[in-house]
């Protein structure tokens, strides 16, 4: 397991006070980890949390899903949504999402999971622009 210094920030971003009270059960339910989780019910309101600090939104307009993945690339975004439709899944992936899950069909250990892993994919990723912009450098020096 993943040890983590401070707790992990997750910025929930839903209109329905149930499914956003159902998400923090579920990663309170998780003991590994201790999740930081804030909540809120518009994406105005997420995006200007985010200009305050890091934490991972979601919402449900793909246009504002590519600008905010774009403008905070540096966040693993999770789209959590109501629609089971596969298109809609690779399209969130394709704009920037890190991972896809469809409300009703995840428990506690699978959201954490997912968590998990894009915060890891995320992190390879940052390893390897790194490593592709040293190269850069040193076959600029070659040359």
């Amino acid at each position: 397991m993943i040890a983590f210094s401070k707790p992990l920030k997750v910025l929930i971003v839903e209109d329905s006070p149930s499914d956003a009270f159902l998400i923090t059960e579920f990663l309170e339910e998780v003991k590994d980890v201790n999740y930081n989780v804030q909540h809120c019910e518009t994406l105005k309101e997420a995006t200007e949390k985010l200009e305050e600090e890091d934490n991972l939104p979601d919402s449900n307009g793909a246009n504002h899903l590519e600008h905010i993945f774009k403008k905070h690339n540096h966040i693993p975004f999770i789209v959590l949504t109501g629609l089971a439709d596969e298109m809609v899944s690779i399209n969130a992936l394709n704009r920037g999402a890190k991972d896809y899950l469809i409300k009703g069909d995840f428990d506690a250990k699978l959201l954490n999971r997912s968590i998990l892993y894009a915060l890891e994919r995320n992190r390879l990723e940052e390893e390897t622009v790194i490593r592709i912009l040293a190269a850069q450098d040193t076959e600029k020096e070659r040359i």
